[in-house]
């Protein structure tokens, strides 16, 4: 959570009452001297939602190995209109025991965030929508390391603040919103595509949304489907093979209005 611009993670116990046990801010990382100074700007002080990969194989990064625990991570927070800059990212995970850890910092970003981080199913991958509308992921590699699938369609704009990516359930495709009402496909299984996101790595780009995308993208249970809704409240249903759309709801013209919230998606 964030208190007066400052970033603050907490861990509570919940069997007997609500009681803090464990809290540290990113002032006291700082004073800790956990985080490694730099000549680029500091990095916004408030930080991103958490995203949690839920019994992991094992941590992904390198104090987590053997543990299979639920990996906690976050980031510093995007701010509309901002250029990318260092910042960092972070990650908690209860010791192998079950007891209490420590905030580990991940490798310095030259980037921030607004979503939380999503997982693949056995949480070694990691996938992140950046400033300006950018994608990362980390497919296969730890997250301690930089990503090895990085996507700048736009290096402009505004930020698509409340918008997160979606990946298959084998992680093998992902699906972004940029900062240009633009959705991408992006190919995350095939090993030697270029890493910077030239065309051997995009499936499609689809254009034409009538607004910024301003809710998290969903995906059918089949995977034929990602579905965008933006900041006009009209959502988008994306073929995952070719980036048409299969339908618009409300249709261009109706009234629709504006939305910030996610939706959700029955089981069938």
């Amino acid at each position: 959570h964030n208190l007066n611009g400052v970033g603050i993670f907490s861990v509570f116990n919940i069997t007997d009452g609500i009681t803090a046990t464990y809290t540290k801010g990113y002032d006291q990382l700082k004073l800790e001297d956990t985080i490694a100074t730099s000549g680029f700007a500091g990095p916004n002080t408030e930080w991103s939602p958490v995203g949690i990969a839920r019994n992991p194989d094992e941590g992904n990064y390198r104090e987590g190995l053997g543990n299979d625990n639920d990996v906690i991570v976050w980031a510093h927070r995007a701010v509309d209109g901002d250029k990318a800059y260092e910042s960092f990212s972070y990650v908690y995970q209860p010791s192998a025991e079950g007891g209490i850890s420590d905030i580990r910092v991940l490798a310095p970003l030259q980037f921030s965030t607004w979503s939380a981080p999503i997982f693949s199913a056995d949480g070694q991958g990691m996938c992140l929508g950046v400033s300006r509308g950018a994608f990362r992921c980390w497919a296969g590699q730890q997250f301690q390391l930089g990503s090895n699938i990085k996507m700048n369609p736009r290096r402009n704009g505004p930020n698509p603040v409340n918008s997160k990516p979606v990946m298959t359930a084998l992680a093998d495709k992902a699906f972004f919103a940029t900062n240009r009402k633009e959705v991408w496909g992006v190919d995350l299984a095939t090993p030697d595509s270029d890493s910077f996101g030239s065309d051997n790595r995009t499936l499609f780009i689809a254009q034409g949304l009538d607004e910024l995308p301003d809710a998290g993208a969903l995906i059918t249970p089949n995977e034929a489907t990602v579905i965008i809704i933006t900041q006009s409240g009209r959502a988008y249903a994306i073929n995952t093979l070719d980036g048409s759309f299969r339908w618009i709801f409300p249709m261009e013209g109706a009234e629709a209005d504006p939305v910030s919230a996610d939706a959700s998606l029955s089981s069938d």
